[in-house]
């Protein structure tokens, strides 16, 4: 089934990997009140069940892969994750400061999550007319956020991924 773009799920994402209930329609919003899209599994859960090919699907999986390949262990909330970038490649962040960060055999990963997060400023750049990688967050996040209210309401149990 379709939902406003979005496909819906048996699983859903109601139950998110810090164990919290997720509510979908004002229901259980446990931990959720402001119903808005904090962590690493509950942006790839939006993204994974988003049936739609556009842009901001395609920067969000940059985000989400950055974060991914980004060595803190046990990674989870996105403004950490965002936080710790600007920290190590300098703000604003910028393909030129992340471009510039030269591998020094110890590096590796954070190279890695640069180079998906020069990716993704280069499409919002070219495509969505937009540099600024705190907008561009924003913008993918909001667009999630949105799509929350859309989905079906129930109790249907979401699944631990372990990511």
């Amino acid at each position: 089934m379709s939902i406003g773009g979005f496909e819906a799920k048996v699983y859903c994402i109601l139950r998110v990997k810090e164990g919290r209930d997720l509510e979908v329609n004002g229901k259980y919003r446990q931990g959720h009140m402001d119903n808005k899209i904090t962590t690493y599994s509950m942006l790839y859960d939006l993204v994974d069940i988003d049936t739609k090919d556009h842009k901001l699907k395609d920067i969000a999986t940059l985000f989400l892969t950055a974060m991914n390949d980004w060595p803190t262990f046990n990674q989870k909330q996105i403004a950490d994750f965002t936080q710790e970038l600007k920290d190590y490649f300098g703000t604003p962040l910028t393909i030129e400061k992340i471009t510039t960060k030269e591998f020094d055999g110890e590096n590796a990963w954070q190279i890695e999550a640069g180079s998906s997060i020069t990716a993704l400023l280069d499409i919002s750049t070219r495509f969505c007319n937009q540099s600024d990688f705190d907008k561009i967050v924003d913008s993918f996040l909001n667009y999630y956020n949105s799509a929350l209210p859309n989905l079906p309401e129930g109790d249907f149990e979401g699944f631990n991924r372990g990511i």
